[in-house]
C-alpha cells in the first residue's frame, strides 16, 4: 500500500504554531506589504498614475521560501525558521487547500475575505507567487487562540467546494513532515477498516484516533454494554489499544505486538506502511 500521499488537511489535535517573524524589508511600500486589509499587491497604484512593480519571481525573504517555491527535494536541507518552540505559543496560521498554483493575488483575497471581523490580523500573505497556501499573521498568540475557538472545527468555501480551505497553526519542517506521516498512517489504518471490515469511514476515522506531537495511534472502540452500577446509566470507559508508537529517540514509527494480533488487523500489511513511514529515517541512518 502507498499512501505516504500529500498530507490531508490537519486533525484537530495537531494544531499547534508559532510566533511569526516578518522578513527583512524589502523596501516595498510599507503601506501596501504591512497592511492586511490591502488589495493585491500594488493594487492601490491603480489609477494614480504608475504601474505597481510586478512580484518578484521568487519569494527570497518568506520565512517559507523554499516551500513556496518548491526549491530542492524532500530531502534537501531547509531554512531554520524562528518559531516559538512552543507551537501553542505562536502567533501564525497557514490556510491551504486552494488548487495548485493558484495565483498569490488570489489567495490573499481570499484569506482577506474570510479574516473579515477578525482582531489582531497584521499581516496576509500567500506562500509563493504561484501556490496552494497561504499564512495570517496574528498580533499577539492570544488574538490567534480567539480566532482558532471561534472557528473550531471549521473549513472555509472556495470555489463551490464548501470545505476546501483548512486552517493549521504554523509548524516547522520537521513539525510538517511528522504530521504528513501521521496523516498518511491514519488513511491507510482507516482505509482497511473501511475496504476490509466494512465500517464506514466516519466511523473508521472515529476509531483510528492519535496524538501526532508524541506520533501514537491508537485503536479505539466504545462498546455498546451501558454500565447499570451507579446512580445513572451510562457506556463503559472507552476501550484503547495502542497500535503504533514513534521512538522518542530515533524518530521511527513501531507497530507494536498488540496490534499484530487483533482481528481487525489480522490481514493488514504492516511492515508495507511501516517501510513507507519510516523511509526518510532509513535513509538518514
Amino acid at each position: 500500500m502507498s499512501d505516504l500521499a500529500p498530507p490531508e488537511p490537519p486533525a484537530p489535535e495537531e494544531r499547534l504554531g508559532i510566533e511569526a517573524v516578518d522578513p527583512p524589508d524589502s523596501g516595498a511600500d510599507n503601506d501596501v506589504t504591512n497592511d492586511p486589509w490591502g488589495e493585491a499587491r500594488g493594487n492601490r497604484g491603480a489609477g494614480l498614475g504608475f504601474v505597481p512593480a510586478p512580484r518578484q519571481a521568487q519569494e527570497s525573504n518568506d520565512e517559507w521560501a523554499a516551500y513556496a517555491n518548491n526549491v530542492g527535494t524532500a530531502s534537501a536541507s531547509r531554512p531554520d525558521y524562528k518559531l516559538a518552540t512552543r507551537p501553542g505559543d505562536r502567533t501564525g496560521l497557514i490556510f491551504g487547500g486552494f488548487e495548485n498554483d493558484s495565483d498569490g493575488d488570489d489567495i490573499e483575497r481570499k484569506l482577506r475575505t474570510i479574516m473579515q471581523g477578525a482582531e489582531g490580523v497584521v499581516n496576509i500573505k500567500a506562500l509563493g507567487k504561484f501556490g496552494v497556501a497561504g499564512k495570517v499573521t496574528f498580533e499577539t498568540n492570544d488574538l490567534m487562540w480567539a480566532f482558532i475557538k471561534a472557528h473550531k472545527g471549521v473549513e472555509f468555501e472556495h470555489n463551490g467546494n464548501a470545505r476546501a480551505i483548512w486552517y493549521s497553526i504554523e509548524k516547522t519542517t520537521e513539525e510538517r513532515q511528522g504530521a504528513a506521516k501521521m496523516s498518511a498512517i491514519i488513511r491507510g489504518l482507516a482505509k482497511h477498516l473501511v475496504e476490509v471490515n466494512g465500517k464506514d469511514e466516519t466511523t473508521a476515522r472515529r476509531i483510528i484516533d492519535s496524538d501526532y506531537k508524541k506520533g501514537i495511534v491508537v485503536f479505539k472502540e466504545l462498546p455498546n454494554v451501558i454500565d447499570l452500577s451507579g446512580d445513572t446509566a451510562s457506556s463503559k470507559p472507552l476501550s484503547r489499544t495502542r497500535l503504533i508508537q514513534k521512538n522518542y529517540f530515533t524518530g521511527v514509527f513501531e507497530v507494536l505486538e498488540g496490534a499484530r494480533v487483533m482481528n481487525e488487523f489480522k490481514d493488514f500489511t504492516w511492515d508495507t506502511l511501516m517501510l513507507e513511514a519510516n523511509a526518510e529515517e532509513r535513509q538518514r541512518s
